[in-house]
Order: C-alpha cells, then structure tokens, then sequence
C-alpha cells in the first residue's frame, strides 16, 4: 500500500503536466491490480476557454445552436425534457432574475428540489453572469439563518411549499437586525438586457412573484400591470383574489396604495398577521374613500392568520361607513355568518343581510345571502 503522501501527490498532479503531457498515464507492468480498461482510449482534447466565457452557453446554448435542440436533456417521472425546452426555461429565470435586479457576480440562493426548474433556474442564473449557491430545499431553521448570513444572497428562489420556512427565518432576521435580507432593498422593474430574439415568459408563480416584487420596490403602476398580466395562468379562487387587489391599487390614492401594497405583500410572504397590524395601524391615516378597500384586504388576511375578531372588527367598519363601496356586499355576507355564531347575534345577522338584499338586489352576493338568511331563520345559527 503506497505511504499517504505519496498516495496525494499522484491523485493531484500539477495541471501543467498534464498539458505538456496529454497522453494517458501508463500502467505499472509489473502491477496488474493497477491495469487499467481504458489504457487504449484515446484522450480528449483539454478545454481552453475564451477569455470571455458563459458555462451556461457551453453547457447548453451551445448544443441548441448546433442542431441538437430537440434532443433529450433531462429525463423526469413525468417525461423527457429537450435542450431547447431547458434554454426556455432558463431564460425565463434569467429574464425573472434580472428583473429582481440581479447583477452579474452577485449571488442567486437556490432552494430547490431536483427536476426542470431546479435545471433551468440554475442555467438561468449563469446566463446572467450571477453566481449561484445551491441549497437543500428542508434545511432547518437554523441553518437556513446561517446561509443567509454567510453568503449574502441577491434573491432567493425556492419551491412553493418550501417557501414559507424560508420566509420566516427571513421575517425573524428583518427584526433582529438592520443587515438586508436576501431578496430586500433592490426595486425590481421590467427586464434589461434580454438576448434578441427570446420573449420574455415566465410560470404562474414566478409572474406573480415578479408582481409582488415590483410593489415592494415602490412601483405600484408596474406592479398593477403584473398582477393582470398574471391572472390567466392563475387557479381561480388566486385570480380572483390577485384581480381584487389590482383593483384596489389602481382605485386608491397614492397613499392609500402604499398601505394596501405594504399588507399585500406581508401577506403574500406569509405574514398574515403582520398584514393585520399594518392595516390596523394606518386605516385611520388614509382618505376616507381608500379604506373599504384596505380593509376587506385586512379581513382577508385575518382570515387566513385565524384572527376571527379582527376580521369581523375590519368587516363591520365596512359595513358601518361605506354602505355604498363596492367592497360592501361581500363584507356584509361574512359579517352576517360570524355574527350568527355569536350568542346573542342571530337578529343582528338576520338585519345585515336585509340590509344588503335590499340595498344592493344585483350583488352576485345576494343569492348566498339569501340561502344564509332562510338558514339563520331556520334556527341554523344563532
């Protein structure tokens, strides 16, 4: 057995002797344990790269252009992936990437599970120069604060189900310290420097989050613009919710806006209960005909953080002072259902539906309002 030394110095030799020298190594004649299957093979030629070089065009541009598009790239439980749909995928995470404001030699966290976007958004990455760092999507938490710490990430992209682990060790470093958090203090806008002849597209998620991207940087036309453009690929019950939102951004003043974004997006990081809090806190700070819309955005978000009296408190403010809002209706029916659960409620419930059937007969609401108020007389609530 050779001396550990000796072992390392024959494992790692110099590259400039393997340059002067490309002919394979020879086997020990005299040591057929050494003998190698691929003595007679011939050897590959070493790679010079150019002085300037994109190892996302070599690995993969490259084999588009010569032909080899159609070709089979990855193989996945759900088919075969070509070279040309790989270079799709990655520029639309270059194009996303850089619309984030990514720039090159910064780096890119990725935390995601092996299949076409992991591929794609790696190739993506390196196509705009940036440097990436890969990432085991279930890291814990603690972990997960020591890579942010350690590499000071650009952005961060991760998988859908991940992302909230993700977004809370974030959410709790935002309030333990003034360092940016990957990801923060970059105003996001449309994307620059696109290669010529490569639209820009992108996945439901990735437009949305672009969206969302671009009003936390400020610019709410553009964000508007975004969410619209991401509703046809959205799941209905998203869409409808992402149209609401657009609506309410374009309808309010410029104050009003920065509320409503600023909940928007603490709700759509996972943070609904931080939404709540903003919207509790600034409600009483915009115009008067802003805030029907800021605070069914707030119910929502109770809602979701299961903040039952917070949303009925949103609700009722609705319900009491813009009668005439467009966010009225819906307001109303929720209001009625958990006032119907509170001892003691059943007549208040039964006045609020009245009250919107009657002040509002072409609502899309009123036929679940209707069914609500025959099942609140029926004696099922109260």
């Amino acid at each position: 057995m050779p001396a550990p030394g000796r072992a390392v110095s024959v494992v790692a030799p110099p590259v400039r002797a393997y340059r002067a020298n490309p002919s394979p190594i020879p086997d020990a004649p005299d040591d057929p344990r050494r003998r190698s299957p691929m003595r007679d093979a011939v050897p590959q030629p070493i790679f010079e790269p150019p002085e300037r070089f994109n190892i996302a065009e070599y690995f993969l541009g490259d084999r588009v252009r010569e032909g080899r598009g159609g070709r089979r790239a990855l193989l996945t439980d759900a088919g075969e992936i070509s070279y040309a749909e790989v270079e799709a995928l990655a520029n639309r995470y270059g194009h996303l990437l850089r619309g984030a404001g990514v720039r090159p030699e910064e780096r890119v966290l990725l935390a995601l599970p092996d299949g076409p976007d992991f591929a794609g958004a790696l190739f993506g990455a390196l196509r705009i120069g940036a440097v990436v760092v890969m990432l085991n999507p279930y890291l814990r938490p603690d972990e997960i604060s020591y890579f942010y710490r350690y590499t000071r990430g650009a952005v961060l992209l991760v998988d859908s189900a991940r992302a909230p682990h993700f977004r809370a060790v974030r959410a709790v470093r935002d309030e333990a310290s003034a360092a940016p958090a990957p990801g923060t203090g970059r105003e996001a806008g449309a994307p620059a420097g696109v290669p010529s002849g490569i639209p820009w597209s992108e996945g439901p998620a990735a437009a949305l989050e672009r969206a969302f991207l671009l009003l936390e940087g400020g610019a709410i036309p553009d964000g508007i613009a975004a969410l619209q453009a991401a509703l046809p690929n959205l799941a209905p019950s998203l869409a409808t919710e992402m149209l609401d939102l657009a609506l309410a951004l374009s309808e309010v003043t410029t104050v009003g806006a920065a509320l409503a974004a600023k909940a928007a997006i603490a709700r759509h990081r996972g943070r609904s209960g931080e939404a709540v809090g903003i919207v509790r806190e600034g409600i009483d700070r915009v115009p008067a005909a802003d805030r029907p819309a800021i605070l069914a955005l707030g119910a929502r978000a109770a809602d979701q953080a299961d903040l039952g009296a917070e949303a009925t408190a949103f609700r009722r403010r609705i319900v009491a002072e813009h009668h005439d809002a467009r966010e009225y209706p819906e307001a109303a029916l929720m209001l009625a259902r958990a006032v119907a659960l509170e001892p003691g409620g059943r007549d208040e419930a039964l006045g609020i539906l009245e009250a919107l059937i009657v002040g509002h007969p072409e609502s899309p609401v009123v036929p679940g309002a209707r069914r609500e108020l025959d099942r609140i007389r029926a004696g099922g609530a109260g």
